[in-house]
């Protein structure tokens, strides 16, 4: 044996198994010799173990002894049987992760980090197809031998070929056995050998395919790839025409890269949500600061309106433009600007500045007016030509004609039949009459009028309203009387009943 690691080995129990990994030249067996004690004595085991075919299912022992070597006085304390089923799972997830993301830089473009991924997906699987084929691919797109598009039309093509000869073994029936001719019992044992063989490496061929496949979109359907998987680790299963050596190795092979996608799955949809989130809250800071551009360009358009008006000594609108701004952002719950806070003061101060200086040119102008007319009220004026006023009887003619046309005004003033109406109502009211008999003191107002207006042929209406809102009621109620008169008008009547 060439290397061996650890170095150090723990305490070794019979109920749990120890593991070892190391480097070994070719032969058919391993021998080990074991020192130690048990119970105080010393003890010394010699033993030998048969070295099996290589198997490429186990390419994770590569990486998991160059990790070893970083720490090789270090014993592995944990079960040998869950120490590499743990490295394993690590190991395969590593290689799909690796794939996956050189797959996505290759189709960005970007070849040199494709192949280096590529690279480190073969150092850990030397063995694995998918990053040989990756590698070439790759070279050949650096060379110019093949293009995307060339690429992408191969493998529709591809797929439609396997879909053709999917549904063309579905549609065609089996052709009849041909009846062979009977052999002896050795030859059927070597034909179902060799039938279980071919069968064996269809099925891991398309356990493969299966695992390929998974990998491919594991990055864009962890899901889909997840049920890929499950549904040929059923089919396995239950498949009879494989040995259950085979059957158990595809099994393991199938869990493990079961586990492998789900702890992926895990972590791509875990950084899918990350991603969306933080998505989502880069498009919530973006629409915050372009919320608060808007804002700010608007603060400016304003503040630039309000220095447009200092400028033209438009002081008070300026004022009033600086408290505009800041009561909008008190009502939109925002803070405040300073400018705006600067531009009310600014704008209060110059206003009121403005007018205490108006003020005292107005003072010192009129001042200066006062003084100008004292002066002038010194100057003397001769009363020629003399005032001439017009004759009395003129000034009765003028006063007549006044009188008849602006005495009384209304809706209808422009009427002619309205205007004799009023002036023969104001005749009858300012005609003298006599009361021959008194009015008792006890006599309702509204008898006294209807008597006055029976009498005299006029319409009396009490203004009712009016009187409430002097806080009498039932005006038309309320005793009144009058003594004898003689020649006495019949307004003063009236004015004297209503008193």
């Amino acid at each position: 044996m060439i290397e061996a690691l650890p170095t150090t080995l723990p305490p070794l129990r019979g109920d749990a198994p120890t593991l070892i990994v190391g480097r070994l030249k070719d032969g058919q067996a391993l021998n080990y010799t074991l020192e130690g004690t048990v119970a105080g004595r010393p003890v010394e085991v010699n033993g030998s173990e048969p070295v099996g075919e290589a198997e490429a299912d186990n390419f994770f022992l590569i990486g998991m002894i160059e990790q070893w070597k970083n720490a090789k006085d270090q014993p592995a304390l944990s079960r040998a049987d869950r120490l590499l089923a743990a490295f394993s799972t690590q190991t395969q997830m590593a290689r799909a992760d690796l794939i996956a993301q050189a797959e996505w830089a290759m189709g960005q473009d970007k070849l040199e980090v494709a192949k280096e991924l590529f690279d480190k997906a073969q150092r850990l699987d030397p063995e694995d197809t998918e990053a040989r084929a990756g590698l070439k691919i790759v070279q050949k797109l650096r060379n110019g031998l093949i293009n995307k598009k060339q690429l992408h039309e191969q493998l529709v093509q591809a797929e439609k070929e396997e879909q053709k000869q999917v549904a063309q073994n579905t549609q065609k029936p089996a052709p009849p056995p041909d009846v062979a001719p009977p052999v002896d019992q050795g030859d059927l044992l070597e034909q179902q050998k060799a039938r279980e063989k071919v069968e064996q490496q269809r099925v891991t061929g398309v356990v493969d395919e299966a695992q390929r496949q998974a990998r491919r979109i594991l990055t864009s359907d962890p899901d889909e790839a997840h049920d890929i998987l499950k549904r040929m680790y059923n089919s396995v299963r239950d498949n009879p025409d494989i040995g259950d050596q085979t059957r158990l190795l595809l099994l393991n092979r199938l869990e493990t890269a079961l586990r492998s996608v789900d702890t992926a799955g895990v972590r791509i949809k875990s950084e899918r949500a990350r991603q969306l989130q933080a998505e989502i809250d880069a498009r919530r800071r973006a629409d915050v600061i372009q919320s608060q551009v808007a804002e700010d360009e608007r603060l400016r358009a304003r503040m630039r309106q309000f220095s447009n008006l200092m400028n033209q000594a438009r002081y008070e609108d300026a004022y009033l433009q600086a408290l505009a701004v800041e009561q909008d952002a008190i009502n939109a719950g925002r803070p405040v600007p300073v400018a705006a806070t600067a531009g009310y003061m600014v704008g209060l101060n110059a206003n009121n500045l403005s007018q205490i200086q108006e003020l005292r040119r107005v003072r010192e102008e009129r001042f200066l007016l006062t003084m100008m007319q004292v002066e002038r009220s010194a100057v003397p004026f001769p009363d020629e030509p003399p005032i001439q006023y017009p004759p009395a009887a003129v000034w009765r003619e003028i006063t007549r004609m006044r009188k008849e046309r602006y005495e009384s005004s209304g809706f209808t003033e422009d009427d002619p039949l309205t205007i004799q109406a009023i002036r023969r109502m104001r005749e009858k009211l300012s005609k003298p009459i006599s009361l021959d008999k008194a009015i008792d003191k006890n006599t309702p107002l509204k008898d006294a009028l209807e008597f006055l207006s029976d009498r005299y042929d006029l319409t009396i209406l009490i203004d009712t309203p009016a009187f409430k809102q002097e806080q009498v009621d039932n005006v038309e109620d309320l005793p009144v009387g009058l003594p004898r008169m003689s020649q006495v008008s019949l307004s003063t009547v009236l004015r004297l009943l209503s008193g």
